[in-house]
């Protein structure tokens, strides 16, 4: 039963392995049998005798041996479209981009992350994850999350999770997931706004505002926290995540069709649909594209295609393939380099700072930008983030999409903030574990895998103007000093008025409300 086994296997190993598809193997093995008392090497009584010996027995922590399994799964798959049934006679050597550090540090926090929104008794109201020699399919009944983490200069995919349990459910939520952004998609809509020359300091009204729909109801939509605060530039806007800012910037400023496009164009293939929610979050993404889509930021306006393989060797040492950084000019230069400066006051000061510099232990040292998401009711959370050479998505949610906590008054809702955000930071800090120690301190700490990114510079084509965040206008004597910030632009795109807020002309460039 044995010497079958091993000759079942031979042709497709991985396909046929007894331990991670058991019932493929033993019905392969079977079919060997039968082959050879068709031969006559095994008279029919001796083939029903080996066919009713069991498959060699595994410990159940062993069914799942494969490091990466999400990962090896999608460079099989990749393999098998380009090579074919070749690829299961061996021979070739895959070297891949995983490393297998950041996929421990990957695994590590997501697992934390896991287990602490799972310790939340009080308002976590699903089953918990418990391991078991079964299979889901694509749906599980507790909650699932997804990482990806790739170099963007080259695209190479570090670490990638694409699920709990691969034994469980095979479905890579990393690759094949649709879930709704939530506010993971506003860093386009400020992308689009500042490439058609609108500037940061720009003001919008966050105000109540309704928009009529297709089936004549209204929809009138909030901030999370449910206030309006009046006047707000859009880095404000950014950083604070305010729903009114994004959604009436992108559909009555910039013009959904434009945010649409954007969006395609930095690497979103899904269906975006042309409504004002659009501009929130309510089109369904795929981590790996968010992932692309912000590889455009780091790149200062060139986007890179997620890739899992270095190159591919026959069994004679030779190179047989070596796919390049596949990288494409999707943005202009200059507006990217701001919209990256706004998207570090999310760490520095926004709706990720606590999350990433104090909970994820994130080094302040450390130059880092992203975004947190989240959907109705704490459905889905998110953060996408980056450095100089390192970017990451991590991703939470139930395979069929419900609150992740139990809704109600005064009760914990989940955000991106809160779950997401933490992990990215508790994995970046692996990456650059040691690096914030004082060289003079006499402290040493474990290798990086990482050194320290660079700073981001400020080009010289941009100009740095002191302004009133109230107004958008250059900052006077009339305007309080703690309201001057530093805002770059677009040369042409400065203001030229003096903020006067004594006067009754409180600020310009005001967007009508409707209230």
């Amino acid at each position: 039963a044995e010497a079958a086994l091993l000759t079942a296997i031979l042709n497709r190993p991985t396909w046929y392995n007894p331990f991670t598809n058991p019932e493929r193997a033993l019905a392969r093995r079977n079919t060997v049998l039968d082959l050879m008392a068709q031969q006559r090497y095994l008279t029919q009584s001796e083939t029903e005798l080996w066919k009713s010996f069991p498959l060699p027995e595994v410990e159940p922590d062993r069914a799942s041996t494969q490091f990466a399994p999400y990962f090896e799964e999608w460079v099989r798959q990749i393999l098998a479209d380009r090579f074919g049934e070749e690829i299961y006679r061996g021979g070739f050597r895959v070297y891949t981009t995983l490393d297998i550090q950041m996929q421990e540090a990957a695994q590590a926090a997501m697992e934390a992350g896991w287990a602490e929104i799972e310790a939340d008794s009080v308002n976590f109201l699903h089953p918990r994850y418990e391991p078991a020699d079964t299979s889901y399919g694509s749906s599980t009944p507790y909650l699932q999350g997804a990482f990806i983490s790739l170099d963007p200069e080259t695209g190479h995919v570090k670490a990638l999770i694409g699920g709990r349990d691969f034994q469980h459910s095979k479905f890579d939520r990393a690759r094949q997931a649709r879930r709704q952004a939530g506010s993971s998609f506003k860093p386009f809509v400020y992308t689009a706004a500042l490439n058609t020359g609108i500037p940061a300091s720009y003001i919008v009204e966050d105000i109540p505002v309704v928009y009529p729909q297709l089936d004549g109801s209204d929809w009138r939509p909030s901030n999370f926290v449910d206030e309006f605060k009046g006047p707000m530039t859009l880095r404000e806007g950014l950083y604070t995540s305010t729903n009114m800012i994004a959604i009436r910037l992108g559909w009555e400023e910039v013009g959904i069709e434009t945010v649409a496009q954007t969006a395609r164009r930095m690497g979103i293939m899904t269906e975006i649909e042309r409504f004002p929610s659009t501009t929130i979050g309510a089109s369904e993404v795929i981590p790996l594209q968010i992932a692309e889509a912000y590889s455009s930021f780091p790149n200062m306006g060139t986007k890179v295609r997620p890739f899992p393989i270095l190159r591919v060797e026959d069994d004679n040492g030779t190179v047989i393939w070596e796919p390049q950084p596949e990288k494409t000019t999707v943005l202009e230069p200059l507006p990217t380099r701001i919209i990256v400066d706004m998207l570090e006051d999310v760490v520095r000061r926004g709706t990720a700072y606590t999350a990433v510099r104090v909970r994820g232990g994130l080094p302040h040292n450390i130059p880092a930008a992203g975004k947190t998401g989240t959907t109705n009711d704490g459905t889905d959370v998110w953060f996408t983030g980056f450095t100089g050479n390192l970017l990451a998505t991590v991703w939470f949610g139930m395979d069929t999409p419900q609150p992740i906590f139990r809704l109600g008054p005064g009760r914990r809702q989940a955000t991106g903030g809160g779950l997401a955000a933490p992990v990215w930071g508790s994995f970046m800090s692996q990456v650059y574990q040691d690096i914030s120690l004082d060289e003079d301190s006499g402290r040493t700490g474990a290798r990086p895998l990482l050194e320290r990114p660079k700073l981001w510079e400020i080009p010289d084509g941009l100009n740095a103007v002191v302004v009133d965040r109230k107004t958008g206008l250059l900052a006077s004597r009339w305007c309080p000093e703690e309201d001057r910030y530093t805002e770059y632009y677009i040369p042409g795109t400065e203001p030229t008025d003096l903020c006067d807020r004594s006067s009754r002309r409180f600020r310009s460039s005001r967007i009508r409300g409707y209230q």
